[in-house]
């Protein structure tokens, strides 16, 4: 049924084709273009190939390349049909408008292009012009084309990628079984690490808190001494009796009292707004010293009294200068709690004595209203410093107190002899001085640095700062929170610094655990999936092996399949049942055939397509009268042991075996399989089917069935090979002119008393290998054009020197013949007869010569004899 289809070049014209003509009835076809017509079936014009290529875009296959490979193979050989193909599509991007037609010749590569000013020639396998018809777009359309191929082979690269993804089922449950438990136990391991780091972080949190406030209230318990004992001594104090303290021991000994009790206090004092003043100090070996001073005019009295009198030399009683004496009202305690007071904190100082710092706390003495004087309390903070040591931040963190200076003012130490480490000695005009450690340059760097970011920041309030940095490679959580406000409440703020694994290692070791019970399960789930993989896997294989086996109708006793899984099982089952009944099946259809069609991709439909190929048929001589005289039952016997026999050796030369008709065979190579040298292996097939006749004859002879004598007639030419038959029910065979003419070799065996004749298209392929005498030149029943028929005697290499000298007598005589030399012909056959000892051919040529000795023929006469029976 014709198939409307449009053209490549005049979008919206319908033109008829005939795809199962395999050629162009189109209207626009130009009759006579280089010898050929409108509908020859050698040449396809473009509109039949865009129709062949549209059709099987609806093919059910998923790969685009496979459609194109079906699509071209039914126009002509592979390699030249992806060429047009680009050809064609390179014409439309470029909107040429020529006639292009396409020779089915598959030796030639060459496409004709007809235009207004005449006929090129492309070749589509080296994308060229010919040089002689070279137009001027050309370069266009090569670079069209070029493309179209660079694009095509990414696509062929992209699915070769595609190709290379696909897995085994092995190989896929035992990566899916790995992968989730990979991804549960990162899932787990995850939640599991980042739930408990936000809890240990809030843990960190409340536990840095926790140290600041301990610290804080230690400090401050530290520290409520000096409060307690400046408030015990400022109701104790007379400070109109101080002129006589050190001797009438009043005030004096509250003061010493109160520095004995306390051994964190470094001195006590009481000044008077006259400059008047008594210090209790705590010397270097740890007794006590008593100084009064006392204002008299100009003059001022420094007096000394010391439990330890060693210190006397150190320290002399004298009267000095009022300038050059101590002055109570020159200190900056004295002047803080003079000018607030209430009871008032100073700034850290520095003992020139043992370079160790303290703190002055300072009341003021009020009778009445009226500031009798101001009481002083010195505490060192050395002991601050130990207790700092000994505190535990995490496992290697540590706890200093800064100052609004941002200096330290107390930091970890081991040991009091460390108490240097707290302030550094810089020049200064005039001698040396002391101060204290500015907290950029701390000795535990990480406090440095959560330092700077704290004091670099912008503060959120008097609350407690939380933060996290890095330091050289290492993660730290840093705290800083300032003591409690008031008007008595010290300018300080405690921090503290420690590295984040301190807190995070428990975690990390948990993390470390489960990670490693996760390599743990992966191993054992690669294990345990390699088992599970193989029971699947395994019954899968076997399925798989056996479907090929059933593809390629090896039917035999294969792989029995067992399978726990069920559905797996219930597959095994049912192959082994299709495989029972493909058994039949396959006595009616020639398996090595099929096994051709599938490695060549071929599906079963209805079409063919020109072939050269070689046809061979056989038959057997006087098979009537054989199955005359023998039982059936032993004659099919027979014939299929011969049949048997007859079709192994056609396939050992890779014949293809058509059909059986009756007791005759027909074969042909050259299909489905392009074969090189196809004839030469029909002639050896056909030798070796005679040789096995030879040697089987004599053990047939001697049973009820005698041997099958045998003819065979092989012929070559190009043939239509293909799907023949109606839709339901198919036959790959061979038909043509070619086809008949192996036939008719095959009956003219009978005239000439030969056993194998092949044709002079045969003759021409193998004579180089194959030995074989001109029998005749014959015009077969229902043919007009002649042709020379040649006798098979053997492969060249196997002719003995007899069988040389009575094919050489044979040809001079068949010589002769056609020169009319009938007398001379005559003798000659007769020489060829005595050589051979019998040749049924001479004797028809020695009475062919006696008739036309008696009757001569025409003076056109050729020598061709004309059959007149099949």
């Amino acid at each position: 049924m014709p198939v409307s289809v449009e053209s490549f070049t005049t979008p919206g014209t319908v033109y008829q084709t005939d795809p199962g003509a395999e050629s162009c009835t189109c209207d626009d076809w130009t009759a006579n273009r280089s010898g050929f017509d409108r509908g020859d079936p050698r040449r396809y014009c473009k509109h039949l190939l865009t129709l062949l290529f549209d059709e099987t875009q609806s093919l059910p296959d998923n790969d685009p390349a496979k459609r194109q490979e079906r699509a071209f193979r039914r126009i002509r050989d592979l390699r030249h049909g992806f060429p047009a193909c680009r050809f064609y599509e390179a014409m439309e991007i470029l909107g040429w408008e020529y006639d292009v037609y396409f020779p089915l010749d598959r030796q030639n590569p060459w496409v004709e292009v007809y235009s207004d000013d005449g006929a090129r020639r492309y070749n589509v396998i080296e994308n060229r012009w010919d040089s002689a018809s070279r137009p001027v777009e050309a370069d266009a359309l090569v670079q069209a084309i070029t493309a179209i191929s660079d694009e095509e082979r990414g696509r062929t690269r992209a699915r070769a990628r595609l190709r290379r993804l696909r897995v085994s089922v092995r190989m896929g449950i035992v990566t899916l079984l790995t992968f989730l438990v990979l991804l549960s136990g990162s899932l787990v391991l995850a939640v599991s690490y980042f739930g408990g780091s936000q809890a240990v972080r809030v843990l960190m949190h409340a536990q840095l808190a926790g140290r600041a406030e301990a610290t804080i209230d230690k400090t401050l318990d530290y520290l409520d001494p000096a409060a307690k004992a400046a408030a015990l001594l400022a109701n104790l104090v007379e400070p109109e009796r101080i002129k006589g303290a050190w001797r009438d021991g009043g005030t004096g000994q509250a003061l010493l009292a109160a520095l004995q009790a306390n051994p964190q206090l470094r001195w006590t004092a009481f000044g008077t707004p006259k400059g008047d003043m008594l210090l209790a100090q705590r010397m270097a070996d740890g007794s006590a010293s008593l100084q009064t001073v006392l204002r008299e005019g100009m003059d001022t009295q420094v007096l000394w009294s010391h439990s330890d009198p060693r210190w006397a030399d150190t320290f002399r009683s004298g009267t000095k200068r009022s300038d050059e004496a101590p002055d109570p009202r020159d200190t900056f305690w004295y002047q803080k709690a003079a000018a607030r007071e209430v009871l008032s904190w100073s700034d850290v100082t520095i003992s020139e004595v043992d370079d160790a710092p303290g703190i002055v706390c300072a009341l003021p003495v009020l009778r009445g209203g009226a500031l009798q004087g101001v009481v002083g309390v010195g505490i060192d903070l050395a002991d601050l410093a130990l207790f700092l040591g000994k505190l535990r931040v995490g496992r290697t963190g540590q706890a200093y107190i800064l100052n609004a200076a941002r200096d330290i003012v107390s930091m970890p130490l081991a040991s009091r002899a460390q108490i240097h480490q707290l302030v550094r000695r810089q020049a200064a005009a005039g001698g040396t001085g002391l101060s204290l450690r500015p907290a950029d340059v701390a000795p535990y760097a990480p406090m440095a640095e959560a330092a700077h970011l704290f004091y670099g920041a912008a503060r959120s309030g008097d609350g407690e700062d939380f933060m996290t940095f890095a330091k050289d490679g290492t993660n730290y959580v840093g705290l800083f929170k300032p003591f409690p406000g008031g008007r008595e409440g010290l300018p300080w703020t405690i921090g503290l610094a420690a590295p984040e694994d301190d807190f995070m290692g428990p975690i990390k070791d948990y993390a470390g655990i489960v990670l490693h019970v996760a390599v743990a399960l992966i191993l054992l789930t690669i294990i345990l999936g390699v088992r599970l993989a193989r029971v699947f896997a395994r019954p899968l294989d076997m399925l798989a092996q056996e479907m090929t086996r059933i593809r390629d109708f090896h039917l035999e006793s294969g792989l029995k399949v067992d399978s726990p899984i069920i559905e797996v099982d219930n597959m095994g089952q049912s192959l082994a049942n299709m495989k029972s009944g493909l058994k039949s099946f396959r006595k009616f259809v020639p398996a090595q055939l099929v096994r051709d069609l599938i490695a060549l991709g071929q599906e079963a439909t209805l079409g063919g397509e020109y072939r050269t190929i070689t046809i061979m048929f056989t038959d057997i001589a006087s098979f009537t009268s054989i199955s005359e005289n023998a039982k059936p039952m032993d004659l099919v016997i027979r014939l299929g042991e011969y049949m048997s026999l007859m079709t192994t050796a056609i396939r050992a030369q890779q014949g293809t075996v058509d059909k059986f008709i009756g007791d005759a065979i027909m074969a042909f190579w050259g299909a489905p399989l392009t074969l090189e040298r196809h004839a030469f292996r029909a002639c050896r097939a056909a030798l070796a089917c005679r040789e096995i006749l030879r040697i089987m004859g004599p053990r047939w002879n001697a049973t009820s069935v005698p041997a099958f004598p045998t003819r065979f007639g092989l012929n070559t030419g190009e043939a239509i090979v293909g799907n023949m038959g109606s839709d339901d029910r198919l036959n790959y065979t061979a038909l043509g002119d070619p086809i008949n003419l192996a036939a008719r070799l095959e009956s003219l065996n009978k005239q000439y008393g030969t056993e194998i004749l092949i044709s002079e298209h045969t003759y021409e392929l193998v004579k180089t290998r194959m030995a074989a005498r001109r029998v005749d030149i014959v015009a077969v029943k229902g043919k007009t054009r002649p042709v020379a028929i040649y006798e098979l005697v053997d492969e060249t290499d196997r002719v003995g020197e007899k069988d040389r000298e009575w094919m050489e007598a044979y040809a001079r005589a068949f010589e002769l013949y056609l020169a009319r030399r009938w007398n001379e012909a005559s003798s000659a056959f007769g020489r060829v007869i005595v050589l051979r000892g019998e040749d049924k051919a001479s004797e028809v040529f020695i009475r062919r010569c006696a008739v036309y000795t008696a009757a001569p023929p025409d003076p056109d006469w050729v020598g061709v004899f004309v059959a007149t029976t099949k």
